[in-house]
């Protein structure tokens, strides 16, 4: 929380592996914390700032995808920027799952003067977006078969209305780990999900 009415969330995914890699994603995190807490709801500064701030820590030339974003609780509006990252999925009650697509960006420390735009959508009661990194949509099982984007939409479309986030969250990520069937995963699975509940709700 950044104040009492506005939710700062951020998902990102790293290029490279091994420690390298993990130590700069760290960064990453450490510095949109603190832009975010001083720029406190503009989303496109924040992003803009912590751009240009991770490019200059990053001598081993990695970049890192971003989707992050700021919720105001009182009304489900938010505001986000894209750095290279996959669309959220919108599960609206009723409707079947759709990316929230907007202009973005590239990659942080692809260009660290960019200026990222700003995107919005309007959440209503009862709806939720879930954030996602491409280890969900590149899941291999042993016969090199992508989990993929339209099975990843599919699974949350068979997800009953008004399920927790949580219930979102851990059953997806079961699909994923039982498609892979052992399979040596690619890379990491981070999983997000927001619900708004509206200004008297609590998730």
């Amino acid at each position: 929380m950044l104040d009492e009415h506005h939710l700062f969330f951020i998902v990102g995914d790293v290029s490279g592996k091994g420690i390298p890699a993990s130590l700069f994603m760290a960064i990453t995190k450490a510095l949109y914390k603190s832009s975010a807490m001083r720029r406190k709801v503009r989303i496109e500064e924040i992003m803009t700032e912590a751009n240009a701030e991770i490019s200059q820590e990053n001598p081993a030339m990695l970049f890192v995808t971003v989707l992050a974003g700021i919720m105001d609780i009182r009304t489900g509006s938010i505001e986000f920027c894209n750095a290279g990252h996959d669309a959220p999925v919108l599960l609206a009650p009723g409707e079947p799952p759709k990316l929230i697509e907007t202009d973005g960006g590239p990659p942080l420390c692809v260009l660290d003067d960019f200026e990222f735009p700003q995107g919005s959508h309007q959440l209503n009661p009862g709806e939720a977006i879930v954030l996602y990194t491409d280890g969900v949509t590149e899941a291999m099982n042993p016969e090199d078969v992508l989990y993929s984007a339209d099975r990843m939409t599919g699974f949350l479309a068979a997800t009953e209305d008004g399920a927790t986030c949580e219930t979102i969250v851990t059953t997806l990520y079961s699909d994923v780990v039982k498609f892979a069937d052992g399979a040596e995963p690619s890379d990491d699975v981070t999983i997000l999900a927001l619900r708004y509940q509206g200004p008297d709700g609590a998730d």
